[in-house]
């Protein structure tokens, strides 16, 4: 028998009081694929349903089509930091260069923009907006990208495991987190600003006696500092460029709605769509939601939203059919 495990709420910063909060990614993971394509197989053979999967390109966050160059400003001192430690501050300065270059490269490479860096450090109070007018009216590249703030410190949370003889022992993992603020201008001059967070786990240490065991020196992870800077600039970039999500979907597939079946798996949808309407003139009332769920799906994937909220609205009930 596995031990039951659960999880302390012990999440603590080790140099600012603060807790540590993940970013949750917004597009579906492998996992969460694979959770709804489960949970929709097993629906599927309860009712005689079946599984559309495709792919869709969702536009980017924040488009930048027709832009031309960018001015990026790096305002963040990486001198003025509450630690001493060569080792350390030569991870943390080398984690900052890091995010600058993934940054510069990525606006380059990936959005094709003609991409200058400038450094202005300060020390900025935590919260503190500077002022930009200054640096708007001297500049006219379409976009505007200001790194504010960085921080890269050392985490951890203690896990709890009870065997079955309910003996409990205490596990603690520690992870290092890398976190920047952006404000940005797009060509309109609208600010925009940008907080992102990584983190990565760096050990794990048995505790004794309740005692929390000392972390490991952040001054010997420079390879995991670098990657943190690298995942922030990339998560920053991501904002501006498409992204594709993989959609599941079911549909009916029994009975008289069986010939559909190919046409929905070969995603011919100019014969799916004749067939399904053709059904909806000439049959009974008995399938006509199966039929109007299955026009709702393919409407969705051909991406005609009036229609798929036309036959949504007439569809099946319950369905988990795009809300957007």
């Amino acid at each position: 028998m596995r031990p039951r495990t659960w999880r302390l709420l012990v999440l603590r910063k080790l140099h600012l009081q603060r807790p540590l909060v993940f970013i949750k990614l917004t597009d579906h993971s492998w996992r969460d694929m694979l959770k709804i394509t489960c949970f929709w197989t097993l629906v599927a053979l309860a009712s005689c349903q079946s599984i559309l999967t495709y792919n869709r390109t969702l536009p980017p966050e924040i488009p930048v089509e027709g832009y031309r160059d960018c001015q990026v400003i790096s305002l963040h001192d990486t001198t003025q930091v509450d630690f001493t430690q060569d080792k350390k501050v030569e991870v943390y300065q080398n984690s900052y260069k890091t995010l600058l270059n993934t940054l510069v490269t990525g606006l380059q490479n990936w959005l094709a923009l003609n991409t200058q860096l400038a450094h202005s450090p300060r020390t900025l109070s935590p919260g503190e907006e500077p002022s930009y007018q200054k640096v708007l009216d001297s500049l006219d590249q379409d976009l505007i990208v200001i790194l504010k703030h960085f921080d890269l410190y050392r985490d951890y949370e203690v896990e709890v495991s009870e065997d079955e003889e309910g003996n409990k022992s205490k596990t603690a993992y520690y992870y290092l987190v890398a976190k920047a603020d952006f404000t940005f201008f797009d060509a309109n001059r609208e600010m925009i600003t940008m907080k992102l967070q990584a983190s990565e786990l760096i050990d794990e240490r048995f505790v004794l006696s309740g005692l929390l065991a000392i972390g490991p020196n952040i001054g010997n992870k420079g390879p995991a500092a670098d990657s943190l800077g690298k995942r922030l600039g990339r998560q920053f970039l991501e904002k501006f460029i498409p992204s594709e999500v993989t959609i599941a979907r079911n549909y009916f597939s029994g009975g008289k709605l069986k010939q559909v079946k190919p046409f929905f798996k070969s995603q011919n949808w100019i014969e799916a769509e004749k067939l399904l309407l053709d059904l909806w003139e000439k049959d009974d009332d008995n399938i006509k939601e199966k039929i109007a769920h299955n026009l709702a799906v393919l409407y969705e994937a051909t991406g005609n939203v009036q229609e798929h909220m036309h036959w949504k609205s007439r569809g099946w009930k319950p369905t988990l059919l795009m809300e957007e």
